[in-house]
C-alpha cells in the first residue's frame, strides 16, 4: 500500500517538474544560422567511451548563434562527427556556416537543419516521460490493491 503512495508522490512531482521543462525547454522553437567556432570532444557517458572518443577523434562542433534578443551564444552541435568527415563536410569545420535549430529562450544545444547529417530532434522531456510512468505505475497498484481487498 506504501508502494502505491510512493509512485504516486513521485510520478506527480517528476509530471509536474516534466512540464515545466517542457514549457522552458522545448517551448520557443527556433531556426537560425550559426557559424562554427571550435569543436568540443564528444559527450560520452562513461569514461571508456570518452577515451575512445578522444582517441578516434569524435567531436561535436560548437557553433555560435545570435538569439532574438541579440545575445550571441555558443553551443554545441548535436551530431558526433569524426575529424575525418571534415573533408565530405567542410561546412562543420571551423570557420563554416550551417542552418541550425533550437530550442527555448537558453538554448543548450543546436541541431542541424537541411544536412545529409541532421536529425531529428526528441521534443519531449525525460522528466515528463518518467512522471508519467510512475503515474501510471501508482495507479495500478491502487486498482490491484482495490480488486485484493
Amino acid at each position: 500500500m506504501i508502494y502505491m503512495f510512493v509512485f504516486l508522490v513521485a510520478g506527480v512531482g517528476l509530471l509536474a517538474y516534466g512540464i515545466r521543462e517542457q514549457k522552458t525547454r522545448y517551448g520557443s522553437r527556433n531556426f537560425t544560422e550559426g557559424e562554427v567556432v571550435g569543436h568540443q570532444t564528444a559527450r560520452a557517458h562513461g569514461l571508456m567511451y570518452q577515451a575512445l572518443y578522444s582517441a578516434v577523434g569524435i567531436v561535436n562542433p560548437l557553433v555560435s548563434i545570435t538569439l532574438p534578443d541579440g545575445v550571441t551564444k555558443v553551443v554545441p552541435l548535436y551530431a558526433q562527427i569524426p575529424k575525418d568527415a571534415f573533408n565530405k563536410y567542410p561546412e562543420l569545420d571551423l570557420g563554416g556556416r550551417v542552418s541550425v535549430e533550437y530550442f527555448g529562450d537558453d538554448p543548450r544545444e543546436a541541431f542541424l537543419v537541411g544536412h545529409p547529417l541532421a536529425s531529428k530532434p526528441l521534443q519531449v522531456s525525460t522528466p515528463l516521460l518518467a512522471g508519467i510512468g510512475l503515474t501510471l505505475c501508482g495507479i495500478a497498484l491502487a486498482v490491484v490493491a482495490f480488486f485484493t481487498t
